[in-house]
């Protein structure tokens, strides 16, 4: 069974910082997704799923670097 997912929200981070860059200056982030994937096998115990997430303090405090990232998902359920 296809499913498409998304979400608004908030983050709170433990260092402001990863590695160099980027500097997010605050811990408060604002954070967004939008997935889509796939479940199946028996009673769905499988499912299989990219999302799309991005992360930033909506200019709350500069600099706002914010991040950009993809995942991909393989999880069964049991």
């Amino acid at each position: 069974m296809p499913f498409a997912e998304f979400g608004v929200g908030i983050n709170l981070l433990s260092h402001t910082k990863l590695l160099e860059d980027p500097d997010f200056s605050t811990a408060f982030q604002f954070g967004e997704f939008l997935g889509a994937g796939l479940r199946f096998g028996a009673r769905g115990a499988w499912e299989v799923g990219v999302r799309v997430q991005h992360m930033s303090n909506g200019d709350i405090k500069l600099p706002n670097d914010g991040l950009n990232f993809g995942t991909l998902r393989v999880a069964y359920r049991f």
